[in-house]
């Protein structure tokens, strides 16, 4: 088995824990996965894996985001929403404040709809601007 400096080892630790599936295992079977695991780092656009071949593995992805689609028979391409907020609505208090702001931008990018509160009708009309304007935000 190859040899997995010490902090290298601590972040795919880290990153792991920070899962569904492996959050609960013990110290020693998280030190064991994270000694077997192979680091990807992908550009954008670059394919993971194509429908149909066989696994090769799990993948836990630490940073950045995921695209999953396959092709229908009129070769378009359908997404696959593979995001747990993607349908769900939120409601974001203090949305004049950078943390209420930043929230709802963040929830926004994660397919969420999202309603903001807030008592000045200019500073709404600005942060309804800042958060539409580079996105297909749905407020």
């Amino acid at each position: 088995m190859p040899t997995v400096d010490k902090s290298m080892k601590t972040k795919r630790i880290a990153a792991l824990q920070c899962t569904t599936l492996f959050g609960g295992l013990t110290d020693e079977a998280l030190t064991d996965i994270a000694q077997r695991a192979v680091e990807l780092h992908l550009q954008k656009g670059e394919m993971l894996f194509l429908s149909g071949e066989p696994a090769k593995g799990l993948f836990v992805v630490v940073s950045g985001k995921i695209r999953a689609f396959q092709q229908n028979e009129d070769g378009r391409e359908q997404v696959i929403i593979l995001n747990r907020f993607a349908g769900k609505r939120a409601l974001s208090t203090g949305g004049k404040t950078w943390i209420g702001l930043e929230t709802a931008r963040q929830f926004l990018d994660d397919g969420v709809r999202v309603a903001i509160t807030g008592t000045n009708p200019q500073t709404w009309k600005q942060r309804y601007l800042d958060l539409t304007a580079n996105s297909n935000s749905r407020i």
